[in-house]
């Protein structure tokens, strides 16, 4: 068999609910010249019988003797990957027909880049649309690097690497990076000297799926995250964050007293001058999608407190909210209020 350009890895555990559709979603891109590898890690469902249903000669199935947990399985998929690029597909999100074709034509465009992804709509378990994903607002590389010290700035289950580029870095296999596998990668990666970038295009559908790790181990992995967000402001940018703040950051609300709002505040606009003085230039595009991250932000810590804060604290944060009145000023913010709304009416009509 030719070597192909790109190498899908597609690991699956149990995921007989929604493989189908996963798969079916990567037989479908446009762009045909590709290889999918399958690798079951172990299931106990039915999800080899449906890997072994499809005749489709761009199909290459593993099944792992034991199960080896994610980071060990995508590991397992970039030493068998033959392909030029590497894609990234989970088990139960759906790609749509264009996402190959224009990663691919972008990586080409930007050689410079060793990373791509593209925006994500938001579905629930059972497939009806919870809108757009407002999590990522940035994509130049610069902007990208400045977020990955605080989340992670490129959707991972949408990406497609350089194959050397990811090999050169894979995923690592340690305790304190345990469910948080790529916020460490691509803080890791753009800190040193690798670029990733994002198209502003929706080309995937991300399912929130009760059974993914974000829900089933969501406090060991807001702990890893909260540790790696302190260290890696103190290890680029000089700074320290005390943990009530970078919380109040993470989590988007307020985190113990009021006064961390302020603190979160002016860590944030800190962390750019820092940033800014650190990198020597910043170009002017750049620099805006940073400042709208951290306008979101603020805005997104403000929002969220007024929804789960009662009483008098409620009654500050409006009074707060109304004295930072510019961040409903620009039209990132706008959009964002909007699409948070559309998700929660969608939330609401769907249970």
């Amino acid at each position: 068999m030719p070597q192909p350009t790109i190498s899908v890895i597609l690991p699956a555990y149990n995921a007989e609910r929604f493989l189908r559709e996963a798969i079916d979603s990567i037989l479908r891109q446009t762009y045909k010249d590709f290889e999918l590898i399958i690798l079951n890690d172990g299931s106990t469902d039915k999800t080899e019988e449906i890997a072994l249903s499809y005749t489709d000669a761009r199909i290459r199935y593993v099944k792992n003797r034991q199960n080896l947990k994610l980071i060990k399985t995508l590991n397992k998929g970039i030493e068998l990957a033959r392909g030029k690029y590497i894609a990234r597909m989970d088990a139960d999100d759906i790609s749509l027909p264009n996402r190959f074709e224009e990663e691919v034509k972008f990586l080409e465009m930007h050689p410079d880049l060793s990373v791509v992804s593209c925006y994500p709509y938001n579905i629930n378990m059972d497939g009806k649309f919870l809108g757009r994903s407002s999590y990522f607002c940035v994509t130049l590389p610069k902007a990208c690097k400045f977020v990955s010290m605080f989340e992670p700035s490129i959707c991972h289950p949408a990406c497609m690497f350089r194959a050397d580029a990811i090999r050169k870095y894979k995923y690592r296999n340690c305790n304190e990076f345990f469910h948080i596998e790529a916020y460490e990668l691509w803080n890791r990666m753009f800190h040193t000297g690798a670029k990733g970038a994002m198209i502003p295009n929706f080309m995937l559908y991300y399912r929130d799926n009760e059974s993914s790790v974000c829900h089933t181990h969501g406090n060991e992995a807001s702990q890893n995250h909260l540790t790696l967000l302190i260290n890696s402001l103190k290890k680029y940018v000089g700074l320290v964050a005390e943990k009530e703040t970078a919380m109040c950051i993470m989590h988007k609300r307020c985190i113990g007293d009021l006064s961390n709002i302020d603190l979160a505040f002016n860590l944030l606009d800190e962390s750019k001058k820092a940033f800014c003085h650190m990198e020597n230039t910043v170009e002017i595009d750049c620099l805006h999608e940073i400042e709208a991250w951290i306008n979101q932000r603020k805005l997104a810590i403000l929002m969220t407190s007024g929804l789960v804060l009662k009483g008098n604290l409620r009654i500050k944060i409006i009074l707060k909210s109304l004295k930072n009145i510019s961040l409903l000023m620009n039209k990132h913010n706008i959009i964002y209020i909007k699409d948070r709304i559309i998700r929660m009416w969608n939330e609401k009509k769907s249970k």
